[in-house]
């Protein structure tokens, strides 16, 4: 194919390029449907779509007349809830019919990175979580978000643009709700699988929700007991010069929920010290106490 087609691009003369040249630039957004060129038959410059109308073909002719696309908006908004994966896919097999094989390639390894990274997030999180260790929840809200921006401005927002720009006279949608039902099957099953092998790990490997001890809810309760403590005893003793001393629990079965212990008040009458004991519900976090009269 002669090469005798010029263009203007940021000012400067480059070319001579080739019909297939010019089509492939198109596709690939380094040139729009307003770049002006001329060729070796025209005598001035003017739009793209006019040397290629001159040629025989039109600007059509390089992708199949209307081709048959997913709405690259439609699967960019759609991914805001069925993860990034659906989208670079989407975008991938419509970069495909453009006849651009490296921006499809592109989206498939967004789709294959974007797909590995919450597999692996998800099983890390969900085994500390398991295990007891706090996972702070903007971190979980980070790496979805980060992944969803990080393909949208990274390759998805160029498809969006390029088929508003470059193909002026539409598309033919094909029909989207089959994707998205599709999509939501793949979500569920990926959840599925993730907790299964989660599950199943925690099984093989004894993996055991971490629960606090007796000795660690009586360290605990001797720190959160006793504003509650003073601010009673107070109130019996109708002063305020009540101050409190040493408060020591020791677990009286091994569950964990009864304690025992002693606890020293400074009174107006001097200083005493008082049997204590306790109860704690796990489930609620509840606390109930008593001080023992003497015998």
């Amino acid at each position: 194919m002669q090469s005798n087609i010029h263009i203007i691009r940021d000012g400067n003369q480059e070319g001579p390029f080739t019909e297939l040249e010019i089509r492939e630039q198109l596709v690939s957004g380094r040139i729009n449907l307003s770049t002006l060129a001329w060729s070796g038959g025209s005598g001035g410059r003017e739009p793209i779509p006019a040397i290629l109308e001159r040629m025989g073909t039109g600007v059509g002719a390089g992708i199949q007349g209307r081709p048959r696309l997913w709405n690259p908006n439609a699967a960019a908004s759609w991914s805001i809830l069925l993860s990034p994966c659906f989208g670079a896919l989407l975008h991938a097999q419509n970069w495909s019919t453009l006849g651009n094989p490296s921006m499809a390639r592109t989206n498939r390894v967004f789709f294959w990175v974007l797909l590995g990274i919450p597999l692996i997030s998800a099983l890390v999180v969900g085994g500390l979580a398991l295990s007891g260790v706090e996972v702070p929840q903007f971190v979980a809200n980070a790496i979805p978000l980060g992944l969803l921006f990080g393909w949208y401005f990274g390759c998805g927002k160029r498809q969006v643009e390029w088929t508003k720009t470059n193909l002026p006279g539409g598309y033919e949608k094909r029909p989207m709700w089959k994707a998205v039902l599709m999509g939501f099957a793949i979500v569920i099953a990926f959840y599925v699988i993730v907790f299964g092998v989660i599950f199943t790990a925690a099984s093989v490997l004894e993996i055991k929700p971490k629960t606090a001890t007796p000795d660690e809810i009586a360290t605990t309760l001797e720190q959160t007991l006793r504003p509650s403590i003073l601010e009673t005893v107070k109130k019996l003793e109708k002063s305020d010069a009540v101050t409190m001393g040493l408060l020591d629990l020791s677990p009286v079965d091994p569950s964990g929920t009864q304690f025992s212990g002693t606890i020293s008040l400074d009174l107006p009458a001097g200083r005493e010290t008082f049997p204590i004991e306790v109860t704690y519900d796990r489930e609620t976090d509840g606390v109930e106490w008593k001080l023992v009269p003497k015998e």
